[in-house]
């Protein structure tokens, strides 16, 4: 879809964002992940400083790895997947709301933008009771595990997408191509199913609740297309 509205994506979006802009990113998504809940319960399954390091080490290539698989996604469809790679809930979360509601699959009213500022302040207030919502259905842990579940899935779709997209559009223009390729997405896709697995084995209560919240997405879809088409 973007392809056929912005014929050259790959110009059509201007990089006004500067290094300090993406500090300012990946600090705010790291505070928002709840690093600082995780390093105690690292401790204490580990014992020792050494090991703890040699984690975090682990962690942060992993990241890498899934970073660049997600740029080389970026790069190609800048219009579908720049919220989706920041990952600002604020930003994508209302916006997704805001497009669905220009479709016809949710209220009209949502697909209004701000008549001053051009923001979706009406999905926004929405995400903002939702999100109040779901800190209201459990500790901050229980809430972690049921969207981290969820999360993994998406992860694994979209890396999945690299590996059919190299395969299926070889020629396709990638301003960014994923160094060492395939490894550093065939190890995030290890780490994410990986991940993904042990949530469903130790937490299956709380994963098969972030699923069904997923799954109930689905016949919400068609009743909104059904009352879509019958107006």
């Amino acid at each position: 879809m973007a392809d056929q509205d912005h014929p050259d994506s790959s110009r059509s979006l201007r990089r006004v964002l500067t290094h300090w802009d993406a500090v300012a990113l990946i600090v705010g998504i790291v505070i928002g992940s709840g690093i600082f809940a995780t390093p105690p319960e690292i401790a204490r399954s580990l014992g020792s400083f050494g090991p703890m390091i040699g984690i975090w080490t682990l962690g942060g290539l992993l990241a890498l790895c899934g970073a660049l698989s997600y740029a080389e996604l970026a790069a190609m469809f800048p219009h579908t997947s720049t919220g989706g790679s920041v990952n600002g809930m604020a930003i994508s979360g209302s916006r997704v709301l805001f497009a669905m509601a220009r479709d016809g699959l949710f209220f009209e009213s949502v697909g209004r933008p701000h008549p001053r500022f051009a923001t979706p302040t009406h999905a926004l207030a929405i995400l903002g009771v939702v999100s109040a919502a779901y800190c209201l259905m459990g500790t901050f842990e229980q809430i972690m595990r049921y969207f981290v579940f969820v999360s993994m899935i998406w992860y694994v779709m979209n890396i999945l997408a690299i590996f059919i997209l190299r395969r299926r559009r070889p020629d396709a223009d990638r301003p960014f191509r994923v160094p060492l390729y395939p490894l550093p997405p065939l190890l995030f896709l290890l780490m994410a199913l990986g991940l993904g697995s042990q949530l469903l084995i130790e937490d299956r209560r709380d994963a098969l609740i972030g699923l069904l919240i997923l799954c109930a997405a689905v016949p919400a879809y068609f009743v909104w297309r059904r009352l879509h088409r019958a107006s």
